[in-house]
């Protein structure tokens, strides 16, 4: 690769350069400074369309955190762009701004669909220790040497100790526990170039330095901090990072020149660093390395370098201009397209998802990016495998900038995916976004459309609780009683997700109560089937059928009792629900209530007259079924409601041939107790002392103290019989 003077690249690059460094090297509080530095960054990357306000911002939000003495002054230059330019959103900005903003701009924005002012739910050391004027850390990020000797020589202060502190509470949690760092007192003094409470470690204390405490001088830049490091650590690769992310050109050399250390290109590009990038290229570099730098230039999103590099290598003629085009988008560089477009890049192709590139953007939310495609014929419909189209992915995720650019340049708004059948307005009712919804409504949104099980938006609507979108669907025209491709109505979907305040609105904007899905359940029977017990009480003081059977013939008490809804079941009694409703296999409540062995439903029911002695299809009573399952105390109950303990079902067994035959001597006793009869023969032939014999939890001697000694022996003379 030819080699080019500092001269000839500054010449080219030197107002970029100027205006970029001025951001990463921003050292002062005087608003009339930042003011300034606000301008050139205005004049020579903003104004010539450079970068975005947007992507200004973006770029400040990398090193604002980095170098926290100079957060405020960063949020100024923030809150100037903001203004000047009326952003009315700040898209891949950290939480972090959001807050700041909020606190000491009383600004709030739109964070996903969301006002968005403190992105904190809990008090992280971010906010507890650094943003407290009297903490020791608060005293070395400000190097006010007075206020940390006074903490530091106060009781109870360990100056070796070792904290860990989150830099990027956007990512905070379990699964980004890198984004904690941990500083000793020293390494914290050198991160932030406190030299005067870094002396004051070394001399009182006798501060070890450590790899840490060289690597964090490269950032902050204090000379007698890192000359003090270098005489105990060497520099490694992470020192060439931050000297790259620092923006000192004479950093970079040195590490490059003295120590070998290899200048990381990548970091150059997300840092912005045009200088350590120059010095990169300019050395010897192979046909490899000089392709490798091309790509990566692209990152910087600046058209003039990447002509910069068809001018003075022959790049132009052997790029792939597929994989560049994918690192202008991947990278939201909308900056470059026109360029690109100039050279014949097509922009349609697709990946095999069959998305094209304005998917992409689409699901970035990128409006410029958006914009620009379109600008170069981009297809604004194009259907990727799953036939969606990109307005459906800016609304899939609340991208409101990128649904407006895309109606702008033509998108259809009422286009319908594959599988499901949605509209662009699907999702948006899906994810609660009132302004989306207004916005493609406003642009010929159809509210009646139905996706592909024939939901209508008031289905998706009602199944997300929202009024105030039922609301705006009823008033403009989509019918209440819809039904879907089951028969149900939106209230069944309330009913089936408890949402009650839609479920009202519903019923009181004529929604039918009562009315039956394909299975014949009507929206109490679901409020009892999902145990969504607020729901049916609200169903029925609203006047629901509560004897309404569904087509197994199940009433919403069966339901109430068989998922053990005591407060449901009492509530439906009350209303005159039938306690002895038989289901289509001919089972009553207090059949589902044994089996639950729910003993305090089970006396609701019997003190409701529920029919102790009923029969379902195979004529097997409550008893039977508690008796087989061992429940002691509902024996009692349904035997004391003169339950029949000698009741036959259709395989002429007892209550007490099904609990011999599992061996469950406590409830073989009450039944004996109760007038059993052990001697009954079942359609095998056996008794149900014959069963106890078999069942292997019975030994002899229990056996005895049951049935009698007789009874016993007459048992096994016929078995042995048999």
């Amino acid at each position: 690769m030819k080699r080019y003077s500092v001269d000839q690249f500054i010449a080219g690059f030197g107002d970029y350069i100027d205006a970029i460094d001025t951001i990463y090297k921003l050292k002062t509080f005087n608003k009339g400074e930042v003011l300034k530095v606000y301008n050139l960054i205005k004049q020579n990357l903003i104004e010539p369309q450079v970068y975005s306000p947007i992507k200004i911002i973006s770029i400040i939000c990398d090193v604002m955190l980095l170098r926290y003495r100079f957060f405020k002054s960063y949020m100024l230059i923030i809150k100037k762009i903001i203004d000047d330019y009326k952003l009315q959103n700040l898209e891949y900005c950290n939480p972090v701004v959001y807050f700041y903003l909020y606190k000491e701009f009383n600004m709030i924005f739109e964070y996903g669909c969301e006002s968005y002012d403190n992105p904190f739910p809990g008090k992280y050391d971010f906010i507890e220790d650094l943003d407290q004027s009297n903490s020791i850390y608060n005293a070395i990020i400000n190097d006010d040497i007075k206020l940390f000797v006074s903490i530091a020589e106060g009781p109870g202060t360990n100056l070796y100790q070792a904290k860990k502190i989150s830099y990027n509470p956007e990512e905070f949690g379990e699964s980004s526990k890198e984004t904690l760092m941990e500083f000793t007192l020293l390494e914290f003094c050198c991160y932030h170039g406190a030299v005067k409470c870094f002396k004051f470690l070394r001399t009182r204390c006798i501060s070890e330095i450590t790899q840490k405490c060289l690597q964090f001088s490269f950032l902050s830049g204090v000379p007698d901090i890192l000359n003090e490091c270098l005489k105990y650590q060497r520099p490694d690769q992470k020192c060439m990072k931050y000297a790259i992310i620092s923006h000192n050109i004479d950093f970079v050399t040195f590490l490059m020149n003295e120590f070998h250390l290899k200048i990381n290109v990548n970091l150059c590009a997300k840092y912005k660093n045009i200088s350590a990038f120059f010095a990169y290229i300019n050395r010897k570099l192979d046909r490899y390395d000089v392709d490798s730098s091309f790509y990566c230039s692209l990152t910087f999103a600046i058209s003039s370098m990447v002509r910069f590099f068809f001018k003075t290598n022959n790049i132009k003629c052997r790029f792939d201009m597929k994989k560049a085009v994918s690192i202008i988008i991947e990278n939201n560089h909308y900056e470059l397209i026109k360029l690109f477009a100039s050279l014949g890049a097509d922009f349609n192709v697709k990946d095999e998802m069959g998305k094209t590139y304005l998917h992409q953007a689409a699901e970035s939310n990128v409006p410029e990016m958006i914009n620009e495609l379109c600008s170069h014929g981009v297809n604004v419909n194009a259907r990727d495998n799953f036939r969606k189209t990109p307005i459906h992915y800016a609304t899939i995720n609340n991208h409101k900038e990128s649904v407006q650019a895309l109606i702008s340049c033509g998108a259809k708004v009422n286009a319908k995916d594959y599988y499901y059948g949605k509209t662009p307005l699907h999702y948006a009712i899906e994810n609660n976004n009132i302004q989306i919804i207004q916005l493609l409504i406003s642009h010929g949104a159809s509210v009646n459309s139905n996706d592909i099980d024939f939901n209508t938006t008031l289905h998706i609507a009602a199944e997300r609780n929202n009024t105030k979108i039922a609301e705006l669907l009823i008033s403009l025209g989509v019918n209440v009683n819809a039904k879907n491709k089951d028969g149900q109505i939106p209230l069944h979907y309330a009913s089936m997700n408890n949402c009650q305040d839609v479920g009202k609105f519903l019923i009181s904007n004529g929604s039918y109560i009562n009315i039956k899905d394909k299975n014949g359940k009507t929206p109490l029977h679901y409020a009892t089937f999902y145990k969504k017990k607020e729901f049916a009480e609200m169903l029925i003081t609203s006047k629901a059928d509560v004897y309404s059977e569904d087509i197994d013939k199940k009433t919403p008490l069966h339901y109430a009792v068989e998922n053990n809804i005591k407060e449901t079941v009492q509530l439906l009694i009350l209303h005159g629900a039938n306690v002895n409703a038989t289901d289509k296999n001919g089972k009553t409540p207090l059949h589902f209530a044994t089996k639950n062995n729910s003993i305090e439903i089970v006396k609701i029911l019997c003190a409701k007259r529920a029919d102790v002695n009923s029969q379902d299809i195979n004529l097997i009573t409550p008893l039977h079924i508690a008796a087989n399952n061992n429940c002691i105390d509902v024996i009692n109950v349904l035997i004391s409601y003169g339950a029949n303990v000698n009741s036959l079902n259709i395989d002429e067994q007892t209550p007490l041939h099904l609990a011999s035959k599992k061996g469950y001597e406590e409830s073989i006793k009450i039944l004996l107790s109760n007038e059993a009869n052990p001697n009954l023969i079942d359609l095998d032939g056996i008794s149900p002392i014959g069963y106890a014999i078999q069942s292997k939890n019975m030994n002899m001697k229990m056996l005895i103290t049951l049935f009698g000694f007789f009874g016993y022996l007459m048992e096994i003379y016929i078995l042995f019989i048999k």
